[in-house]
C-alpha cells in the first residue's frame, strides 16, 4: 500500500520493512499514515529500532524519547507485549510522543518528564492499559531537577 499511495517512495534496501522519500513529499496527506498504518521515522531510528532486535515480552528504555515515533516502533516490535518507557525532558516534545502512541494504539508505554542521565525507574512486571492516561511525570519529575 505504501507504494501505492505514495508513489515516489522506495523501499530502502539495508533497512527491511522502511522506504525512502524524498525531502519534499508530505506523509501526512497519505490515508495510511493518517489511519496509523505507517510512520514517518527517520531511517537512523529505524535503525536503531532493527539494530536492538527486541523480543515480545522484553522491557525497553528509549531515552529522549520524543517525538516518539522510534518509541512506538519498538512498542509495534514487542507485538504490544512487555514494555516501553519513554525519557524525555521536554514537555511539549513528550506531549508530541503521548500523541503519537494514542494514534498508533500503543498501550504498552510509560511515558516520563525527566533527565535520562539520573532516571532510575524499574520497569514495570506488567503494563496496565492506562499506562498513557496516568501522570507518569510527575515521580521522574522530582529526581530529574535533584
Amino acid at each position: 500500500e505504501v507504494e501505492r499511495q505514495l508513489p515516489q517512495s522506495e523501499p530502502v534496501g539495508w533497512l527491511p520493512g522502511y522506504y525512502r522519500l524524498p525531502a519534499d513529499v508530505k506523509i501526512a496527506g497519505c490515508d495510511a499514515y493518517r489511519r496509523g498504518d505507517l510512520y514517518g521515522i527517520d531511517l537512523a531510528s529505524g535503525a536503531a529500532v532493527a539494530a536492538l532486535g527486541v523480543l515480545p515480552g522484553e522491557a525497553v528504555l528509549d531515552m529522549c524519547c520524543a517525538p516518539g515515533a522510534k518509541l512506538c516502533a519498538l512498542a509495534d516490535a514487542l507485538q504490544l507485549s512487555g514494555s516501553v518507557t519513554g525519557v524525555d525532558v521536554s514537555e511539549e516534545r513528550l506531549a508530541a510522543a503521548r500523541t503519537l502512541c494514542r494514534k498508533y494504539g500503543i498501550t504498552n508505554a510509560r511515558l516520563y518528564l525527566a533527565d535520562a542521565t539520573a532516571f532510575a525507574e524499574p520497569p514495570p512486571l506488567t503494563l496496565s492499559s492506562s499506562a498513557l492516561t496516568r501522570d507518569a511525570s510527575a515521580s521522574a519529575s522530582a529526581s530529574a531537577s535533584a
